[in-house]
């Protein structure tokens, strides 16, 4: 696996697509023509007017040969979120709400109608 890009926020992923379909020397239209989305979808995405979203996000990654993989920051956890989560841990447990009765068990059955009488079948 070669790394090719490093992003860390909606633009510089943006920017990042842009640049290896260049790589390719693919036009936008011809990255939505691989990609499977709406013509002019990706113009629209690398300027901002639309967001890449799950499924056009997925078909482009995949047209180009590319897939996101989250590695740590260099700097680590910040040390806010350290904090939060060690807070977080020392907190009880919130409790769970208590399963649901089965319907049978909160909600009698209704009686089954009585039969007609014979002889109001027949008049029917």
């Amino acid at each position: 696996m070669q790394i090719v890009a490093s992003v860390a926020t909606y633009p510089e992923l943006r920017d990042a697509l842009g640049d290896r379909r260049l790589e390719h020397g693919l036009t936008q239209i011809e990255l939505d023509y691989l990609s499977g989305v709406q013509d002019g979808w990706t113009g629209k995405a690398e300027c901002s007017a639309k967001r890449w979203g799950q499924m056009s996000l997925a078909c482009a990654l995949g047209a180009l040969g590319l897939r996101i993989v989250l590695v740590e920051d260099e700097g680590g956890i910040p040390r806010q979120t350290a904090e939060m989560a060690a807070m977080s841990r020392r907190r009880p447990a919130k409790p769970q709400p208590a399963a649901l009765a089965t319907p049978d068990a909160t909600i009698p059955a209704p009686d089954p109608a009585p039969a007609p009488a014979p002889d109001t079948l027949e008049a029917a």
